[in-house]
């Protein structure tokens, strides 16, 4: 009985090899896309969760405002159809000037929500977080912030689909 040999070419194995360590460095790669992806999925929900949380804030400071505004207009026509007797206009004035400066808090607030600290003087720094000033991120820049991880998000998205389709 002969015995047969089979001659496989060296070009084969390297071909073989090279084939194999392509496949592991796609593999590879796509599963880095995904990681970033996810990371970056990860931000954008944090940034829109942020918008919407700084936008109910901003609104929050808009309603606390109108109130101000209609409890100044009150206080206002009181005094002007001589309502409040002459000994307690004083108290009225008082009470005038208190919701004028409420006021023009609130309106300064909602700036610095809606802007950012880093964006206004440090002097006019008015809205705390956590109890500390200046560390504001304004509704603007969380929309910027939203806009732009989106953006990646979907490069990152036709990228995976551009992997799995190679």
């Amino acid at each position: 009985m002969a015995k047969q040999t089979v001659e496989v070419s060296v070009a084969s194995e390297r071909a073989e090899a090279y084939g194999g360590v392509l496949i592991a460095f796609f593999a590879a790669l796509m599963a880095i896309s995904q990681l970033v992806n996810g990371e970056l999925e990860e931000e954008m929900m944090i940034a829109h969760n942020k918008l919407v949380n700084y936008s109910s804030w901003y609104q929050s400071k808009s309603i606390k405002e109108s109130l101000k505004e209609s409890e100044l207009d009150n206080l206002e026509a009181l005094l002007y159809t001589n309502a409040v007797a002459e000994e307690k206009r004083d108290f009225v004035y008082s009470k005038i000037e208190k919701t004028k400066a409420q006021i023009k808090k609130y309106k300064a607030e909602k700036h610095e929500i809606l802007i950012g600290s880093k964006n206004i003087e440090k002097k006019d720094w008015t809205q705390d977080l956590d109890g500390k000033m200046g560390v504001i991120t304004g509704i603007n820049e969380w929309k910027v912030l939203a806009q732009k991880y989106d953006i990646a998000t979907r490069k990152f998205d036709f990228g995976v689909l551009f992997f799995k389709l190679v």
